[in-house]
This record gives C-alpha cells, structure tokens and sequence, in this order.
C-alpha cells in the first residue's frame, strides 16, 4: 500500500474525474491530471459497488493496484494526479499482468 501523503483525497478525485484526461486498458480506465506544484505524483484507486458488491473484493482491487504501484518507479510523473477505475476482469486477472499493464500506462501518461 502506498502511503498516506501519496493517495488522492475526494476534493482531487471529483476533480480529476470532471477535468482529467483518460485512458483505457482491458483491466481499468485511468484519468489523469497535471497539477503544477505537487512535488511527487498522487494515486487512488476507485472499485464501484455496482461491479464489486462486497467490501471484502472492493478492497481486495484497490490493495492490488495501490500494491502495485507501491513497486513501481514513480518520480517521472512529478505532477500528477492519477486514478485508477477498476473493471471487473481487474479482480481475476494475475498481479504480474496487472503490473505490466499499470506499468505500460504510466508509461504513455509520461509521455504526453
């Protein structure tokens, strides 16, 4: 898990959701956005109940993805705010997959 000071807080999440840019991949949608100022990148990670309708497997997809990112080198999105929608193949997928799409995403945000 990531640490507190690294996660979006709801004011940033309705934000980013309203303003952010997105991307898709087959396990999660990410929308991002720049935010001058910040120092280091801010992640979050939003499991809906409508796919998830137990807390149990809603927390179980947010850990996977905040764990994952938890491994991954950050510092290049400097600015960012970042936030993962999770989709329901997220759940059953392997963690080493899921790490390499997350990783291929940040990767194309970095980029633009």
């Amino acid at each position: 898990m990531i640490s507190k000071g690294s996660r979006v807080n709801t004011k940033e999440v309705s934000n980013v959701i309203k303003n952010g840019k997105s991307l898709s991949s087959p396990f999660f949608s990410i929308r991002f956005l720049v935010k001058s100022g910040l120092g280091s990148p801010k992640f979050g990670a939003i499991a809906s109940k409508k796919l998830f309708h137990r807390a149990v497997d809603r927390n179980f997809v947010r850990r996977r993805f905040l764990n994952a990112l938890k491994k991954m080198e950050t510092s290049r999105l400097k600015d960012y705010l970042v936030i993962f929608l999770c989709k329901k193949e997220s759940f059953s997928v392997k963690f080493s997959i899921l790490e390499k799409e997350i990783a291929l995403k940040l990767n194309q945000i970095s980029k633009n």
